[in-house]
């Protein structure tokens, strides 16, 4: 069968630039994908990526690293917003 998979928005305490999230969030997806990663775990990483690219100013200078997406993804298991880890 068909599985439909969700993840809720990451909290945002204000969104600075929402220019290349979409970017991020496709080359996050897929990004985790190619290195073997479930859909629900590309879902998050995608999520953490797009969420740090649209709360930093400028589609390239905002894109994260493998070590700031995974703060992104350990903090938001707690409520708090990408922001905090920066």
């Amino acid at each position: 069968g068909t599985e439909t998979l969700r993840c809720e928005a990451i909290p945002l305490a204000y969104v600075v630039d929402p220019v290349g999230a979409g970017d991020a969030f496709c080359a996050g997806f897929l990004a985790s994908r190619l290195e073997g990663g479930t859909v629900a775990e590309a879902l998050e990483v995608a999520n953490a990526c797009g969420a740090v690219v649209a709360s930093a100013l400028g589609d390239q200078g905002g894109l994260p690293d493998r070590a700031t997406v995974e703060a992104v993804r350990r903090s938001t298991g707690g409520g708090a917003a990408p922001d905090t880890v920066r």
